[in-house]
């Protein structure tokens, strides 16, 4: 069986790429000072495809030039064209990345998406971490951050002005929820079986609560 044919049989038709067009964009570097072609760009999805390219091209006699970005400056990322090879490419997304993708454009649909900047003076935060710090740190065993003492300002504010938590629909706003006591956080990992992030709830009056590094690590497992 011919060596494009195996490496289909490992990532898929797909993602042996043979044609010209298609491979283009592989086979010669960003400043375009690179370019050499190569048999294919194969494009595993998980280490375990990759094992198996690596194998196969090492009992074939092929060599492998591995790619991510294709942003060297020194030609590494592309072909010689001085021997039989081909590109291996980084370049498809994992499920945790796809979901991203997917979720960040169903967002521009939902969400009003504004920027805005605020200036803050957290004088009186920075010398109250200043002087706990220390303490918690060896109460806990976890890092006192910034982000608890921002967190437990938005809930109070949320309280306080509960439409800011609000739905738009139309020119209706809707579904008005007042903040509670406890935030809901999602955390996820490349290796998250189903992709789907692990959900967990953050009681925001428990001290023990107070470090989000803790509760992430307690999230996880």
């Amino acid at each position: 069986m011919e060596l494009h044919a195996l490496l289909r049989d490992i990532v898929g038709a797909a993602n042996v790429l043979t044609d010209p067009q298609d491979t283009a964009p592989y086979f010669t570097d960003w400043r375009r000072q690179y370019s050499a072609a190569a048999e294919c760009v194969v494009r595993p999805a998980s280490t375990a495809e990759v094992a198996r390219v690596v194998a196969l091209c090492a009992r074939e006699s092929v060599a492998l030039v591995p790619q991510g970005g294709n942003t060297g400056l020194s030609g590494g990322s592309v072909p010689s064209g001085s021997r039989r090879e081909i590109v291996l490419s980084h370049s498809r997304m994992s499920r945790i990345r796809q979901l991203t993708a997917e979720h960040m454009r169903l967002s521009r649909h939902w969400n009003a998406h504004v920027t805005s900047f605020f200036e803050i003076d957290l004088t009186r935060v920075a010398r109250i971490r200043a002087t706990k710090r220390a303490e918690f740190e060896r109460a806990t065993g976890e890092k006192l951050t910034f982000l608890p003492f921002i967190i437990k300002a938005v809930v109070a504010g949320l309280k306080q002005f509960p439409v800011l938590n609000a739905a738009v629909s139309g020119n209706s706003i809707v579904g008005i929820i007042s903040a509670a006591d406890v935030l809901g956080f999602a955390a996820s990992t490349p290796d998250t079986p189903t992709g789907r992030p692990e959900q967990g709830e953050w009681d925001v009056n428990e001290a023990a609560d107070v470090s989000i590094g803790g509760f992430m690590t307690r999230l996880l497992g």
